[in-house]
């Protein structure tokens, strides 16, 4: 209770300079780190993301170090944390070497790890980030959909007022079972907002000349098309992903019910089951998205539209499987930016090391709850952003694959691709098909 106490005392002398620098913060490094409003050359963009570890890793690795060193010698810094147990005030921890050592040590693998992953996967990342340039250009013409992230978060929020007000319906009940989760399931997916982003940036590609053919308000009239439309199919792929979540929700229930069972048969039976449903739900997760945007391209139902996304994934099963890991890794690259960006800034403040402030920084009981509270504040606020960036890439993606198979790139049949992105993706395909016309 004394722990909790001081912890609302914090927030009652910190939560300005948290609102301060959560938004403030967060908006800079995006803007900083993407350069959205200014899409240069890719190389710029490369350079950007392979050097944003460095800022970030580097100073903690030398931090890391200097406190390593200079706890050498005092009296009680030799002293495991094992040996020490838990401890509520946090900073005792930072009084232990061993504490300082295990800090440089993750952050220099980390750090290795990704510097590695650049190197190796250099030529992907081209590709991947003009993708994610060409995203930026989308964005850029409808700024509009950078507050999508709100509408979802506003609907997600009347949904778990309908999901407390049903649970606790339901825990008023008498012998009737009824998992408090399920009611919350299917409600959610109902409102993904993914097919109007879709249709947005979908008629972003196809407007052959851009920005001049771009319709007037295509977040809004995306929208509308998904109200009128498609409200049927995106509740059926909604319902889809319902059940197979209603099935891994039983499976969980009997499980805890056979905890107590000796029967090893079922117990492996039952986590195979388990494992088969989760790998079921992440399968149906991806092909939903894609679905709905071949929704979103060519208007058709959901189940012709999850067959021809399927099969047009199918045969690009290559590019799909690496560009969509170094765009998903990329994107990462984005958020540990800008987490560690804000994490870094809200440290300094509230430690008393910036000269400048110093004064005016509140004196705190655990200056990690700010910190922390900063640190999962910009996750979630990059998390939204960067969730419209993943959905423009995938639209461009998948109309990229439709307007190489629709066209040629002859006058007859133009290719609808941006000069810029065909200049990076064509070159990519067309060198498989020369090797194999000289192995001919």
């Amino acid at each position: 209770r004394e722990l909790a106490m001081k912890i609302f005392e914090d927030y009652t002398v910190s939560w300005y300079w948290i609102i301060i620098i959560l938004p403030g913060g967060s908006y800079r490094n995006i803007s900083i780190g993407w350069g959205q409003a200014d899409p240069s050359s890719v190389s710029v963009s490369a350079s950007r993301c392979g050097s944003a570890t460095f800022p970030l890793f580097t100073p903690g690795i030398f931090h890391c170090y200097m406190e390593y060193a200079k706890l050498k010698g005092e009296a009680g810094s030799d002293v495991s944390v094992k040996d020490l147990g838990f401890q509520t005030d946090l900073r005792v921890y930072l009084h232990l070497r061993q504490t300082w050592l295990a800090f440089m040590i993750i952050l220099s693998i980390v750090e290795v790890l990704i510097v590695l992953l650049l190197i190796f996967l250099r030529k992907r990342i081209l590709i991947a980030i003009a993708l994610i340039k060409e995203a930026s250009r989308a964005i850029g013409h409808i700024m509009m959909s950078l507050l999508f992230p709100l509408c979802t978060f506003f609907l997600l929020c009347l949904c778990i007022a309908y999901w407390a007000s049903t649970a606790n319906l339901f825990s008023k009940s008498g012998s009737l079972w009824v998992d408090p989760k399920l009611p919350s399931l299917w409600p959610p997916r109902c409102m993904n907002l993914s097919l109007t982003l879709a249709g947005a940036f979908a008629s972003y590609y196809w407007a052959f000349k851009k920005p001049a053919d771009i319709p007037a308000f295509p977040l809004f009239a995306a929208f509308g098309r998904a109200l009128r439309y498609h409200t049927g199919s995106l509740a059926f792929g909604s319902l889809i992903l319902a059940i197979v979540q209603i099935i891994r929700v039983i499976l969980e229930y009997l499980d805890h019910r056979l905890k107590a069972a000796e029967n090893k048969v079922a117990k492996f039976l039952l986590g195979c089951l388990k494992c088969c449903f989760w790998c079921l739900e992440k399968f149906i997760k991806f092909l939903n998205r894609n679905a709905y945007i071949m929704i979103a391209i060519y208007g058709t139902n959901f189940c012709a539209s999850a067959r021809n996304a399927f099969f047009l994934l199918m045969r690009n099963i290559i590019r799909v499987a690496v560009l969509d890991k170094v765009t998903d890794f990329l994107l990462f690259l984005g958020k540990l930016l800008i987490v560690g960006g804000v994490g870094i800034l809200a440290f300094f403040f509230f430690t008393h090391r910036i000269k400048l402030v110093e004064d005016t920084a509140p004196t705190l009981n655990y200056y990690w709850v700010p910190i922390l509270t900063v640190i999962v504040g910009s996750y979630l606020i990059a998390h939204g952003f960067f969730s419209v960036y993943g959905m423009c890439v995938d639209t461009l993606f998948l109309c990229f694959c439709e307007d190489l198979e629709r066209n040629d790139g002859s006058p007859e049949r133009p290719y609808y691709m941006s000069p810029e992105l065909s200049e990076i993706l064509l070159k990519g395909t067309l060198e498989p098909s020369k090797s194999t016309d000289s192995q001919g």
